[in-house]
């Protein structure tokens, strides 16, 4: 009886909600919805994306749900990290000053003269 109950809950349908940041939406989403449809494929569930609030709710069978809710919740622990975005600029800029610190002070000059010439174009352009 017992065996036969547990078998009973694990089929039964259910929905559960989480939320998600609002600015990883369509991340979450993905492209054209790949992220959604991968999710729904592995898991077997039915998912909705609430994009003003971020809620996402997940239907299906009990432990179907339960393990697409811990993937999502996994995806929304990832960005609480600083962004991608954020540490590809970091990346960027560390490897702009690296460059400058090889430069000879005749090269510096130039590059200054060259910054200082496209910053007077963009100035002429805005007239």
């Amino acid at each position: 009886v017992a065996a036969m109950k547990r078998i009973v809950e694990a089929n039964q349908t259910i929905s559960e909600t989480t939320n998600i940041p609002l600015r990883t939406i369509g991340r979450f989403i993905g492209p054209g919805g790949s992220n959604i449809k991968a999710l729904r494929d592995k898991h077997r569930v039915k998912v909705d994306v609430e994009k003003s609030t971020g809620d996402v709710s997940i239907f299906g069978k009990s432990s179907d749900v339960r393990a697409a809710i811990q993937e999502v919740s996994e995806f929304a622990k990832d960005f609480d990290r600083p962004s991608d975005r954020q540490a590809h600029e970091d990346r960027v800029r560390r490897q702009q000053q690296e460059s400058r610190d090889h430069l000879t002070d005749t090269d510096k000059k130039i590059l200054q003269d060259i910054e200082a010439l496209i910053e007077s174009v963009g100035d002429v352009e805005m007239l």
